[in-house]
């Protein structure tokens, strides 16, 4: 069983050989913390899509600054590093009324992939999606990232309809349905 406190690595959550740190996510700033949400979205899209020519610096800009505004963008600090980004949405209501929350950018920096930062950051993200009260999260990986989809399958995500240019839609379950049983 995983425990996890509110911006605190505990130590269990991830197999790893480094020693438990301590993690803290944080409301992000664009004015403040430009120097990191741009690149790292613009390293996401190079990941997702091979190339950086359709890659909307401007849309960017807009983009984040409308996801502070709705206090939706994060980032993860290692210490006094900023060594990820979190963008998402906890609650949005489909068109059928179930709310479902929806991760757009769970971004690490290349050297702290695949070790427990990744894990840690999903869980926050998901704990925050919980405590909106839904029931279920959606997210898209880029057709490119096969490293991501492989992450969040081992995490129990499920691919919903078939890839398009765009990627491969997910979703994730998060709590037992009636006639399921709690892990």
């Amino acid at each position: 069983m995983r425990r996890i406190k509110e911006g605190v690595y505990d130590g269990h959550s991830a197999i790893t050989s480094l020693p438990a740190t301590m993690y803290r996510l944080l409301p992000a700033h664009p004015s403040h913390h430009l120097s990191h949400a741009l690149p790292f979205r613009r390293d996401a899209w190079r990941i997702s899509f091979g190339q950086l020519d359709t890659f909307d610096e401007q849309d960017t800009l807009a983009w984040l600054a409308r996801l502070h505004e709705l206090g939706r963008l994060y980032h993860l600090w290692h210490q006094e590093e900023i060594i990820g980004q979190l963008e998402l949405s906890p609650a949005l209501v489909r068109p059928d009324g179930a709310q479902e929350g929806y991760l757009y950018l769970l971004y690490l920096c290349e050297p702290w992939r695949g070790r427990g930062a990744g894990l840690w950051l999903h869980d926050q993200a998901l704990a925050r999606i919980r405590a909106a009260g839904s029931h279920r999260a959606g997210l898209r990986v880029g057709p490119g990232n096969t490293r991501a989809v492989n992450f969040y399958r081992r995490l129990g995500w499920q691919p919903v309809g078939t890839p398009d240019a765009r990627g491969q839609l997910m979703r994730h379950d998060l709590f037992p349905r009636p006639n399921q049983e709690a892990l």
